[in-house]
């Protein structure tokens, strides 16, 4: 199998966007998070970093989380999982991506989930940034 992290050292975050396989692998995970947070999974620390994948032929992306002890359960409104994608490392464009499809599987107003997912991003790294200025990110 295999099994790669979604981190990278890059300042592209997981890939560009344009390229119609990223596009189905943000579509996987944005699908993948919208299910778990619909079964009652919320994971604190929901960084690339802690989510792996795999690609099978049969089943296409396969998802699954590390650093498990940061996991909560109960309810997960659709505002309370947007805040999830808060550490994500992936550009605009690409975090537009991912709203639309997790609005579409928690029946949000595509807006309003871009709009909470990129406030929670945006201040997320700009309070990482003033505590951590060597990890500046030029696409913030």
């Amino acid at each position: 199998m295999n099994v790669a992290t979604c981190t990278t050292t890059s300042s592209t975050g997981w890939y560009a966007v344009a390229d119609e396989e990223t596009k189905t692998l943000l579509e996987a995970y944005a699908r993948f998070t919208a299910f778990i947070h619909k079964q009652g999974i919320y994971h604190r620390d929901y960084s690339l970093g802690n989510v792996l994948f795999d690609k099978t032929p049969e089943e296409g992306y396969r998802f699954s989380m590390i650093d498990l002890n940061r996991i909560d359960f109960g309810p997960v409104s659709p505002e309370k999982g947007c805040h999830a994608f808060e550490r994500s490392n992936l550009h605009d464009d690409q975090l537009d991506w991912v709203a639309r499809v997790y609005a579409e599987e928690r029946g949000m107003d595509p807006d309003v989930c871009k709009s909470l997912i990129k406030s929670y991003h945006d201040s997320y790294w700009r309070s990482f940034l003033k505590r951590h200025p060597e990890w500046e990110r030029v696409y913030i």
